[in-house]
C-alpha cells in the first residue's frame, strides 16, 4: 500500500506531493495532532475521497470505525453474513468465536453493550475479504479496562489472520501496544515528520519521542 506524490485538500492543500509506503503484512500506527488529516488519509486509501493529483495503490479494504456501525435490524450473525462475499454461517461463527461473541450470535445490536458491539464490528472487519484493514480510532472513548481487553482480542485475531493494517490513533501508548511501526504526521501541508519500527528495546524511548512531537 503506497502513496505517490498525492495532493489533496479542502480548499487549501492538506497533502501535497505526499509519498509514503506502508509495509505489507504489518500494523502501522498513524499519529498526529487533531485535524492533521489522519482520517482523510484512510478515506483516500478506501477510495472514499479522490486525490487531486498523484496515485494511491488500489486495494480492497475493510474498515473498523470508532463507532461499531452495526445494522440495527440484523442479528450479530447476520451483520457478518451480509458483508461476506460468500456468506457462510459456519465461517461467520468462527469469526465470532475469535472475538468471544459466538454465544451472542442471535442477539441484535440494541441488546449489546458498547464493548460487545465493537467486538462484532471487529469480527465483521476481519470476515470481509480485504487486503488492507483500516482502523479509525476504534478503541477511543472506551474505559481503560475494556480498552485493554479489546486490545488483546484484536491482537489475537490479527495474529491468527494477519493483514496490512493502518491504525489511526491519538494515543501513543496504544500505538506502541498494537503496532509494528509508527508514522507521525504534522505540518501544513502534511508530511511524515517521524517514522520508526516498534520493538521491546525501543518502546520506552519511542513513547517519549512521540509524546514530545505531539506536544508541539
Amino acid at each position: 500500500m503506497k502513496f505517490e506524490k498525492v495532493t489533496f485538500g479542502y480548499g487549501e492543500p492538506l497533502f501535497e506531493d505526499l509519498s509514503i509506503a506502508f509495509t505489507p503484512g504489518r500494523i502501522t500506527a498513524i499519529l498526529g495532532g487533531s485535524g492533521v488529516g489522519k482520517t482523510t488519509l484512510l478515506q483516500l486509501v478506501a477510495g472514499l475521497r479522490t486525490p487531486k493529483a498523484g496515485e494511491i495503490e488500489q486495494a480492497r479494504v475493510s474498515y473498523l470505525f470508532q463507532q461499531p456501525r452495526l445494522l440495527p435490524s440484523a442479528s450479530v450473525l447476520d451483520n457478518l453474513l451480509l458483508t461476506m462475499s460468500n456468506p457462510d454461517p459456519e465461517k461467520a461463527m468462527q469469526w465470532l468465536q475469535e472475538v468471544e461473541m459466538d454465544k451472542h450470535a442471535r442477539l441484535f445490536p440494541r441488546q449489546l453493550s458498547g464493548g460487545m458491539a465493537q467486538r462484532v464490528a471487529m469480527a465483521r472487519a476481519f470476515a470481509y475479504e480485504a487486503d488492507v484493514l483500516l482502523m479509525d480510532e476504534p478503541f477511543r472513548g472506551l474505559d481503560v479496562g475494556l480498552r485493554l481487553r479489546l486490545y488483546e482480542v484484536f491482537k489475537r485475531a490479527w495474529q491468527a489472520h494477519p493483514k496490512t493494517t493502518l491504525l489511526v490513533t491519538h494515543d501513543p501508548e496504544e500505538a506502541l501496544v498494537l503496532a509494528d511501526e509508527v508514522v507521525l504526521l504534522a505540518g501544513q501541508p502534511v508530511q511524515v515528520v517521524y517514522r520508526s519500527e516498534v520493538n521491546e528495546g525501543t518502546r520506552e524511548e519511542l513513547l517519549e519521542k512521540l509524546k514530545l512531537h505531539l506536544m508541539h
